[in-house]
């Protein structure tokens, strides 16, 4: 009898192991909200902001325009040196006033309404200098390359390919363009200079004055021309090596890869009328 009482007990049992797994996992669940709300402060007066991959300064300000924020994005000379001494990834920007482009990481953000300038911009900075991690930071440096060097790089990536593979290769024929002083011929530098979105560069527009016109200069242009992604960071430091020297992306995105100029321009042809 006393066997037979325990076996009934069994299913009452199990009904309360349940709802107090259940309040146990509410109450873990509680907590953890609790502690990420007070880690990053969230209040009823943040408004969440998304910055995708690739966008510009330009289009950021916009976006913050958008969500009622009225930022310039520039700096002074005071503010830039102070930069300049807290984030090592400027090392190797051009000398005086620094230009945010590149470094405004894409990512979605919580933003006090009434936050400042000042505090927007260091949110930013800080969010980008903790995701360039050591392991991108000692592989730059055995480059005997500089992380504004690897932003710039990964910048043209990040417009010129929308797929891993294709930056890793991308960047590969890049960086041999480099080491030859061949121009990097980029038109997403183009598209920079002019505010356009153009897939087919007009002539004229290749021959415009302009340090970011990497069809008239050779090396990389002045600076990053957007903000890139951590996929394009990472092709930027580690490209894929292959015997191609040409690319170009067809209207549907794809990415015809080319070992000679001939190729190239049978490519043109077939692809971009």
């Amino acid at each position: 009898m006393k066997k037979l009482f325990l076996l009934s007990l069994l299913p009452i049992l199990a009904v309360l192991f349940l709802i107090a797994a259940f309040f146990a996992l509410s109450f873990v669940i509680s907590f953890l909200r609790n502690k990420a709300n007070q880690e990053f402060k969230f209040t009823p007066n943040d408004i969440a902001i998304t910055f995708p991959e690739g966008f510009t300064k330009n289009e950021i300000k916009k976006r913050f325009e958008e969500n009622g924020f009225f930022v310039s994005l520039e700096l002074d000379k005071n503010t830039s040196g102070n930069l300049r001494k807290k984030f090592d990834f400027f090392i190797g920007a051009p000398s005086g006033v620094i230009n945010l482009e590149g470094f405004l990481f894409p990512d979605t953000y919580r933003f006090d309404k009434n936050s400042s300038e000042e505090e927007i911009i260091s949110r930013m900075l800080n969010n980008f200098d903790k995701k360039l991690d050591l392991e991108f930071r000692e592989e730059i440096k055995n480059q005997n390359k500089s992380v504004f060097e690897i932003v710039t790089m990964a910048s043209l990536i990040e417009e010129e390919g929308k797929i891993k593979t294709d930056r890793e290769i991308i960047s590969g024929i890049l960086w041999k363009r480099l080491e030859v002083g061949m121009p990097l011929q980029i038109d997403a530098t183009i598209n920079y200079i002019t505010n356009g979105k153009n897939l087919k560069i007009p002539l004229e527009e290749t021959k415009i004055k302009s340090p970011y016109n990497t069809y008239l200069n050779k090396g990389l242009p002045l600076g990053p021309i957007a903000s890139p992604g951590l996929e394009s960071i990472e092709a930027a430091v580690f490209p894929e090596k292959t015997e191609f020297w040409y690319y170009l992306s067809k209207p549907t995105g794809e990415i015809i890869f080319s070992k000679t100029l001939e190729e190239h321009n049978i490519a043109k042809v077939k692809y971009l009328k």
